[in-house]
């Protein structure tokens, strides 16, 4: 069995979608069907972040994927944007009970900060920064 199907929750990018589906990714299309077939291999919800073109969910049991946009920003550096991303998804699905959704929208948020500083953790945004900034992320 496969650590896919043993998750709830599958969050990749293009490249990992494309090496777990075997589906090139070269479009939002083929994007969209790299998490459509996430799914039936046995997550509850299977996404894939797409740096400034947004994020797609795709969830057992809902007809089509849903494509969630991202603010545009100015990026500085994207090195640790995904784990920014992962890090503050569970954080919305576990703290503060969002539904994937509207986790995914204020993950993608965060991630949006990240990317207009230089670095990894030095880019993440102290939750300070964010409520006094940008209260509308958390």
């Amino acid at each position: 069995m496969s650590m896919v199907a043993l998750s709830d929750i599958i969050c990749t990018n293009e490249n990992e979608a494309e090496f777990i589906t075997k589906i090139p990714q070269n479009s939002m299309e083929d994007a969209e069907k790299a998490a459509a077939q996430m799914i039936t291999m046995g997550p509850e919800h299977a996404i894939i972040t797409l740096g400034a073109k947004g994020v797609l969910l795709a969830s057992k049991g809902k007809q089509g994927i849903e494509h969630i946009p991202v603010k545009k920003v100015k990026a500085v550096d994207t090195t640790g944007a995904g784990d920014c991303f992962c890090g503050s998804l569970a954080y919305f699905l576990v703290h503060e009970g969002l539904s994937v959704p509207d986790a995914i929208r204020k993950a993608a948020g965060i991630a949006a900060l990240s990317v207009q500083r230089k670095g990894t953790q030095s880019s993440y945004w102290s939750r300070e920064e964010i409520e006094r900034e940008h209260p509308d992320l958390l």
